[in-house]
């Protein structure tokens, strides 16, 4: 779960690891739930890779919560999204 409890500490470890590496992949594969403070930790992420010239790359499950978030936010245009089509669902 990505959720505002956890958002912002996420949020400065992964903008860390943007500043100080060239490429930085997440892997939403797992998170099964995102609310609106999610949503915008993956915007932040996006611009931030973008204003440092960093490559983000997200993964996730086909027809899952990361992915309609991915799709409905436009992410997908500021970084790369991979789809793991053979995955499945953790229970």
């Amino acid at each position: 779960r990505v959720v505002a409890a956890n958002a912002g500490a996420l949020l400065g470890r992964l903008d860390d690891l943007v500043s100080r590496h060239g490429q930085v992949v997440v892997d939403l594969c797992d998170v099964r739930y995102l609310d609106s403070h999610g949503a915008h930790l993956l915007q932040r992420l996006a611009e931030h890779g973008v204003a440092h010239g960093s490559r983000v790359e997200l993964v996730v499950r086909p027809s899952s919560m990361p992915a309609d978030v991915v799709r409905y936010t436009c992410l997908d245009r500021l970084v790369t999204v991979r789809v793991e089509q053979g995955a499945t669902p953790a229970s």
